[in-house]
């Protein structure tokens, strides 16, 4: 069994499209944990494990590490992992694309057959100059993305990877797994995607940089801003981790790259379309799916009728160098206008 284990808030309006994508290359179930969820992001799972396709889990009582380590480190005694042969821990904004054959996990794991971990490095994908939010699948809008070679900022060179459960690892990591075995450590059979050998790790510098980085074989698409409007339910909701990192113009700008067209991903579409149809041809699910996109549009224009997420908006599209507006001059004047009236209410205030 191939799982993906990870964690969630307020994602509905795209789980269905990142679980179909990933069922479709070859991943078979999903563990995935929630908290606080107002759109129903966990009864779309919780629907999803009835179907079988793994299990959703109520992520309460979040401990000091964050979010998301506390869900990694229940997810240690969790059954699913224990039946688990591949594993790979993965955001809903990070797609599996698999370059051998036909883009499946089967190609990769015939390409590179002697791996306990196969590491998939990130390909960061800009905005593309989409300003507006709408239900449409992430990997068909967002096709432009940084260039091969691109060392700044260092983390365009992370990754995360796919992994052995019985290799000799002890704990899931979030972007690799964690506490090998001491007796077994030097005899890990690591490799890039393309089927080059690397070291046993001894710490995460050692997979920073140049040496780890490529995309031959496969990459992670990693869609982290979506669209402007997007990118402002990502401002409200908050990172799921325990690193200090702020939400605001400096993260959008280290992070929207469109420096070349990027479509490798491009020719697995009409199977994830395929997949998607088949999940959302259950009636529960298509519905949960449209109440939260219902909820995303309602909050998105709840936060632009507040001052600063207004400002940040304005800012984030004022970034685009290109003559050509974003959105609709209408609209985009509209908005402008609105920030003003707050802005003078402001000064008044």
């Amino acid at each position: 069994m191939r799982l993906i284990v990870t964690a969630m808030k307020n994602e509905g309006a795209v789980s269905l499209e990142w679980a179909a994508h990933h069922l479709a290359i070859g991943f078979d179930r999903f563990l995935v944990y929630t908290n606080d969820c107002e759109d129903g992001t966990d009864a779309i799972w919780r629907r999803l494990a009835e179907l079988g396709y793994g299990a959703q889990v109520d992520n309460d009582d979040i401990r000091a590490r964050g979010v998301q380590k506390t869900a990694l480190m229940r997810a240690d005694d969790h059954p699913l992992v224990a039946d688990a042969e591949w594993l790979a821990c993965l955001d809903v904004d990070e797609f599996v694309n698999v370059k051998h054959g036909e883009g499946r996990l089967d190609d990769l794991f015939s390409a590179v057959p002697d791996a306990d971990m196969i590491m998939l490095c990130w390909r960061r994908f800009g905005a593309a100059r989409i300003a507006r939010y709408r239900d449409a699948p992430v990997t068909e809008q967002f096709r432009r993305a940084a260039p091969e070679v691109c060392p700044y900022p260092f983390h365009n060179y992370g990754f995360k990877s796919l992994w052995r459960r019985g290799a000799g690892w002890r704990r899931i990591g979030v972007h690799r797994p964690l506490d090998p075995d001491p007796a077994r450590v030097e005899s890990l059979r690591v490799f890039t995607a393309e089927g080059r050998a690397a070291p046993a790790y001894r710490d995460k510098g050692l997979w920073l940089g140049p040496a780890s980085a490529g995309y031959g074989g496969a990459q992670l698409n990693h869609y982290a801003l979506g669209s402007a409007e997007s990118f402002l339910l990502k401002c409200a909701r908050g990172l799921p981790n325990s690193k200090v990192t702020d939400l605001d113009l400096g993260y959008w700008a280290e992070r929207n790259f469109n420096q070349v067209e990027e479509t490798s991903i491009q020719r697995r579409i009409p199977a994830m379309r395929a997949k998607l149809a088949e999940l959302k041809s259950d009636p529960e699910l298509a519905r949960l799916h449209d109440e939260a996109v219902a909820w995303r549009r309602a909050k998105i224009d709840a936060l632009l009728s507040e001052r600063e997420p207004l400002q940040l908006f304005l800012r984030l599209i004022s970034t685009e160098t290109a003559a050509q507006l974003p959105m609709d001059a209408d609209a985009l004047n509209r908005l402008i206008a609105r920030s003003w009236e707050m802005e003078r209410a402001a000064r008044k205030g």
